[in-house]
């Protein structure tokens, strides 16, 4: 699509909001100007082991629907070293379209290492979507005690944490 073209939509969407607007539509006015506005951004769903199951994906793409954004899995493989792109749970979630980048991580690198990457180079997560078991989780080093408490992660990433049972 051209700059042009592009410009021109969003031109007419916002004489469009405008128009909604001045005729005391401000309801509409306010869809019209937020649609998309989160289409590039992702919900954040952080899984460890084997703990994938179809209820946890629902409530997430659910979310993606309502915020308007797509649906990042980040997977740390436990020592079965279960690769979850083989697993049933999966191969039902993508068969019936769910689009999903998924990010593996092998059983000896560290998911708060990898949260504080994201934290200091990704400005593109809405929301972090994780299991309750994992707030349980013993911090890797020392000196960060309170690491994986939901104020840790809304500190590292800077987004809300939905805890998941």
């Amino acid at each position: 699509m051209s700059i042009f073209k592009k410009g021109k939509e969003q031109f007419q969407k916002a004489m469009s909001a405008a128009a909604f607007a001045e005729a005391g539509e401000f309801d509409t006015a306010r869809q019209i100007a937020a649609k998309n506005k989160n289409a590039h951004k992702k919900v954040l769903v952080v899984l460890e082991g084997d703990d994938l199951n179809m209820r946890i994906l629902t409530y997430a793409l659910d979310l993606c629907e309502r915020l308007g954004g797509q649906l990042e899995i980040l997977h740390k493989q436990g020592p079965e070293k279960v690769d979850i792109a083989q697993t049933e749970v999966w191969q039902e979630f993508t068969s019936k379209g769910g689009q999903v980048v998924c990010n593996s991580l092998g059983s000896h690198e560290s998911l708060d290492d990898k949260l504080t990457e994201y934290g200091k180079t990704r400005r593109d997560i809405l929301c972090v979507v994780l299991r309750i078991h994992l707030m349980d989780k013993k911090p890797s080093k020392k000196k960060e005690e309170k690491a994986w408490s939901p104020d840790w992660i809304m500190e590292k990433l800077n987004c809300p944490v939905m805890v998941y049972s």
